[in-house]
């Protein structure tokens, strides 16, 4: 019977791979059958789906259920041994002998011995030969159909359900994105602060931006951050050292030339406040100072008495803001005497301005109720007593020019003191303009950001207008707690003051040339607008700015430049 097994096994073969084959057809039909529908009812009902995943998923199942199916259905070796008495026309002999293998009668031995030579002229290519499933072309039309569906059938989305998903995708992006805009805003705002000799602001937290749940929360963060960058550049140029080196300036304004001679240069110098150049003027004259005549001497000293009273009378006329500043503390809510003391202890502390400053911080913080006009006002008197004590130095050393009686080495040494003292006033008047500058750009910069951040013209200026307006600063957006519109929230209000004006006299007036401009005084916010406008212009043509908003900031500072110029 070895051979009669041997032609079993081999047909077993055979009959396995022609099932294999059939029901891999007919798998692979299921399984195109089953993307098919997938396709359709994702096209219907709107839902998401995996595709790569989902085509995995089928060619997967197609060829476990093939394998499992086809294991399962595998054919027996009685069922093989019938088939092949079948085919090969055998007589039921294989099945016979299968039947009685084992047994020892004649009749059984010669049985097998008979199915042994049947089965050696068995040709087995020809009774069972490996042949295509009858389903062959199932898989085909099951493509087809999967294709057609694919190209044909059209977006229905009947609840809806892909479009809340698109949406909840785009607005994921949309957060992304504005999160990332306001990282990189927020390192330009630091970048700005530390330039200007500021501290960088103190970001907010992560999972206050992570709660965020719309870019309109995000970019609400942006502009509160924005206006409290703009609120400490704006603080910083209106603060007493910047308008104690204006006080001081405007002050010098008032000196009129001493007639012709040494000094003339460096009268004219200081009459412009160029502390830099009356210094270099008097350095040069120094250096010809023994090729003086003693009738130029003498003239020096003459000069030099005219500008020492000149500045002694100044100097008087600053000292009086002592009274005006003390009616202001009155107006803005202490009493008389409290008044009176702190404007005594400011102008004993006029030479040491880091002093005067925490003194008139101290005073501010007592009252509650300070406007920033108050503030401000407040701030300009104290600058100018403080710009007293400095002409005061340069009034002594003119007198003692003035008082030298033509000796040569007192009057050296005269010239040497007012030199050191010009020096170091320059130099703070150096860094004063240097952040003022700063500052001045760090603004103009701000404007630009915020246009870009609002829309550029979407809604009014938050930051603060220098034109002596109110701006938007009384409450700043919070992240998902305030409304959404940020062109309600935040509005520019012209106010004027309540109180009466005070009635005392002019202490100080400047004339500038440039054409008049009628009305109220603008000539900051002109200057402003001026700048700002310069750094978009650059912005655009390095390309900062996205080409889809240049033409919004292009007509968001061209709407700014005609309003400065319009006539009130």
């Amino acid at each position: 019977m070895q051979t009669a097994h041997r032609l079993i096994r081999s047909a077993a073969r055979r009959l396995t791979a022609n099932l294999a084959l059939r029901n891999l057809t007919l798998s692979l039909t299921a399984g195109l059958a089953a993307l098919t529908a997938l396709v359709l009812c994702a096209r219907v009902f709107g839902f998401s789906v995996n595709w790569p995943l989902a085509a995995a998923l089928a060619f997967g199942g197609v060829l476990l259920g093939m394998i499992v199916w086809t294991w399962l259905a595998r054919p027996r070796s009685a069922a093989v041994a019938r088939i092949l008495d079948h085919r090969a026309q055998l007589r039921e002999s294989l099945s016979t002998a299968l039947t009685v293998e084992g047994q020892t009668d004649p009749w059984s031995l010669a049985v097998l011995e008979t199915t042994e030579r049947a089965a050696i002229q068995v040709q087995l290519k020809r009774v069972v030969p490996i042949e295509t499933p009858r389903a062959w072309p199932y898989p085909a039309y099951a493509a087809l159909a999967l294709a057609l569906a694919w190209i044909a059938m059209p977006e229905l989305d009947l609840f809806g359900r892909d479009r809340e998903q698109q949406a909840s995708r785009e607005q994921q992006n949309e957060l992304r994105l504005a999160r990332q805009d306001f990282q990189a805003t927020q390192q330009q705002l630091d970048d700005l602060l530390r330039q200007a000799g500021l501290e960088a602001l103190e970001p907010p937290e992560d999972s206050e931006l992570s709660r965020a749940k719309s870019p309109e929360d995000i970019r609400q963060a942006m502009v509160k951050q924005l206006t409290a960058a703009a609120q400490r550049l704006e603080d910083q140029r209106k603060s007493l050292a910047p308008e104690h080196q204006r006080a001081l300036s405007d002050a010098l304004k008032q000196l009129r030339r001493p007639g012709d001679g040494p000094l003339s240069e460096v009268s004219r110098h200081l009459a412009r406040g160029d502390l830099a150049g009356a210094q270099d003027a008097l350095r040069a004259m120094a250096e010809r100072m023994s090729e003086l005549s003693p009738e130029e001497r003498q003239t020096l000293e003459e000069q030099a008495r005219q500008l020492a009273q000149q500045l002694d009378d100044i100097a008087q006329q600053q000292e009086a803001a002592a009274g005006s500043l003390a009616s202001a503390l009155e107006n803005a809510g202490m009493t008389a005497e409290e008044a009176r003391q702190v404007a005594e202890a400011l102008a004993q502390q006029a030479g040491d301005l880091e002093s005067m400053n925490q003194g008139l911080e101290n005073a501010m913080q007592q009252l509650a109720n300070l406007t920033p006009q108050q503030r401000e006002e407040l701030t300009r008197l104290a600058a100018q007593l403080a710009s007293s004590a400095d002409l005061k130095q340069l009034q002594e050393c003119m007198q003692n020019m003035g008082e030298c009686q033509g000796d040569e080495q007192s009057m050296t040494d005269a010239l040497a003191m007012m030199s050191q003292m010009l020096q170091e006033m320059g130099m703070q008047q150096a860094e004063c303009k240097a952040g003022d500058q700063a500052a001045e750009q760090g603004l103009a910069r701000l404007h630009m950001m915020l246009a870009q951040t609002q829309g550029a013209g979407q809604g009014p200026s938050m930051l603060p207008d220098r034109g002596g307006h109110q701006a938007g600063f009384g409450g700043t957006p919070e992240i998902g707690a305030t409304p959404r519109d940020t062109t309600e929230q935040f509005t520019i209000r012209k106010e004027r003051s309540i109180g009466e004006q005070p009635d005392g006299p002019i202490i100080a007036s400047t004339l500038v040339d440039g054409p008049q401009i009628i009305g109220e005084s603008r000539a900051e916010f002109v200057q402003a607008v001026e700048a700002a406008e310069q750094v978009a212009s650059e912005a655009i043509d390095s390309q900062q700015i996205p080409r889809d908003r240049q033409e919004l900031v292009k007509r968001y500072f061209g709407n700014l430049k005609r309003n400065s110029e319009d006539k009130p």
